[in-house]
């Protein structure tokens, strides 16, 4: 991950294709072109929700617990990092009393947040260009910084504790390149074990 990030700007990068599906469904198409190693991926994505399945995978880990809320001003509410993932939401989950000083927000699918984008101190994201058609760009456009210039050490990352942050990782396929690429490599390499995965999710 930290690899891919550092050396994004090697990389051609279409932004994001997204294909709805009837059902609601839907399909990301995700584009990435490696000159100089003569890689290239498209990544497609979809998804559906089985939280039930994550949550039995934990069941046996003593250090791992859930927490079954009712309402999303329950989660929200004094939490020092929210991660979203869910795919279809038509408004914002809370109003912005409920983001507390000093809270890192994380929307994978980017939805149920647009709030945020009109106060929060930070912007960061994994590219730039995937995020200016979203409808408050231009407000939220001077405070947002790519992460592969805070990786580089061309920009400050969090600067002090009461800052709120969202983070608009939107998806890149360069992740995706690169753990294919090393893959590859140690494939390549006589007697590299490996443990084929037998179960939809892994760890």
């Amino acid at each position: 991950m930290d690899e891919a990030l550092r050396e994004k700007s090697g990389y051609t990068l279409p932004p994001k294709i997204h294909i709805s599906q009837q059902d609601g469904d839907y399909y990301n198409v995700m584009p990435c072109i490696y000159e100089r190693g003569n890689l290239a991926m498209v990544k497609m994505i979809g998804r559906h929700g089985h939280e039930n399945r994550i949550m039995d995978l934990f069941r046996q880990d003593p250090d791992v617990h859930f927490v079954l809320c009712d309402t999303y001003e329950e989660v929200i509410g004094g939490s020092d990092l929210v991660i979203s993932a869910i795919t279809k939401v038509t408004e914002n989950f809370v109003t912005d009393e409920y983001f507390k000083e000093g809270c890192t927000v994380i929307p994978i699918c980017t939805m149920g947040f647009q709030n945020c984008d009109l106060f929060f101190d930070r912007v960061f994201t994994d590219e730039i260009e995937q995020i200016r058609g979203f409808k408050y760009f231009d407000h939220f456009a001077p405070v947002t910084t790519n992460v592969t210039d805070v990786l580089n050490g061309a920009a400050p990352g969090r600067t002090d504790n009461v800052q709120r942050i969202l983070v608009y990782n939107y998806g890149i396929a360069i992740h995706d390149l690169v753990f294919a690429a090393n893959l590859l490599a140690r494939a390549e390499t006589p007697d590299t074990p490996y443990r084929y995965c037998r179960k939809k999710y892994f760890i």
